[in-house]
């Protein structure tokens, strides 16, 4: 959920104003001033912008380089702000401080893991599972780690641990909804999404992974709305675009398809397929002519692929649009002469 405007400029000018104050302190008077680091330590759990996390973080640090947490905090701001190398410095500061603080060691082995550093991290999540066995994030390391390697059983199970220990471990929940969704257990997923919507509802690439769940367990109109939500904070994905089209047509509607398949051709016109999904809308949309020209395009991009049935089934329904009044009165006509053989005959 995006601060309001009032609320925050509440913010930066409290980070500001203790920042300031902190600053004009004399190093003797230090001992005797006492930020209020509980207000912005709290915000820093807080759904805010990475500016505000790194002023925040910041303040803390400057009120207490030693305190473990703040320098933490700090490495955190600088990994969001894309600072690889001073991030990786501060977390070397916070584990001098204490070399089995788990939240430093929990944020080290994160890094490792996305950075696909994958033996190394299983190490460092080894010892921390050796230190905290009972942690819920011990168990949620070893989710990601098996989740990494593709071993979906097993990321599933530890994630489930971790939810056992906490339930309130997001991330946990997040992960495991991400593992049954490889496992297609997609209503399981659903399930699991739709228990931490408060937290994906920013993250473009989960919402996008909640609407797959619910295209495939047939929840359409859900998923459309998801899927909306995926796109209104990032426009520049095609497959969320191929997505919303393929949801609409299951909806019907195939104008809004359409709509979305032609934005994936503008964005990237990478996938065949487009060609016919979008083929098939024009066809339902009584677009014979351009369906037509769809299919061919198809055919013509993907060489292995066999649709001269539809094709010809097109020519000849564009035929019959086109020429219906002909065809219905060469019927009648037809009518007409075999009523008169008929009554002749007899």
């Amino acid at each position: 959920m995006r601060l309001k405007n009032d609320t925050k400029y509440f913010y930066l000018t409290l980070i500001f104003s203790v920042y300031l104050v902190f600053c004009s302190c004399e190093a003797n008077a230090l001992p005797k001033f006492k930020i209020n680091t509980d207000s912005l330590t709290a915000l820093l759990g807080k759904e805010i912008t990475k500016e505000v996390f790194f002023s925040a973080a910041q303040a803390l640090y400057n009120a207490d380089s030693n305190n473990k947490q703040y320098v933490l905090f700090l490495a955190q701001a600088y990994a969001q702000s894309g600072d690889k190398e001073v991030s990786e410095l501060y977390l070397y500061k916070s584990l001098l401080k204490d070399s089995l603080f788990l939240p430093a060691l929990a944020f080290k082995a994160a890094a490792l893991l996305d950075s696909e550093q994958l033996y190394e991290a299983n190490q460092l999540i080894e010892k921390i599972f050796l230190y905290y066995p009972e942690a819920g994030t011990s168990f949620l390391l070893k989710a990601k780690y098996y989740y990494a390697i593709g071993k979906w059983d097993e990321a599933k199970n530890f994630s489930l641990q971790a939810l056992a220990v906490d339930e309130n471990l997001c991330g946990a929940r997040i992960l495991n909804a991400m593992t049954l969704m490889k496992m297609d257990e997609y209503k399981s997923a659903v399930t699991q999404f739709q228990k931490c919507v408060s937290e994906i509802k920013k993250n473009s690439f989960q919402l996008n992974n909640y609407g797959v769940c619910l295209l495939k367990s047939e929840q359409f109109s859900e998923a459309a709305t998801v899927f909306k939500s995926a796109l209104m904070i990032d426009n520049t994905q095609p497959v969320f675009y191929y997505n919303l089209g393929l949801t609409n047509m299951n909806l019907g509607e195939y104008n809004d398809a359409l709509s979305a398949l032609t934005k994936v051709k503008s964005i990237a016109d990478t996938l065949s397929e487009i060609d016919l999904l979008m083929a098939k809308c024009y066809e339902r949309t009584y677009q014979f002519n351009t369906a037509l020209e769809a299919y061919k395009n198809y055919q013509k991009r993907n060489g292995k692929a066999d649709v001269s049935k539809n094709i010809m089934a097109l020519k000849a329904t564009a035929f019959i649009a086109k020429n219906w009044y002909y065809l219905i009165a060469s019927v009648v006509l037809a009518i007409i002469i075999l009523i008169m053989i008929f009554r002749k005959k007899n």
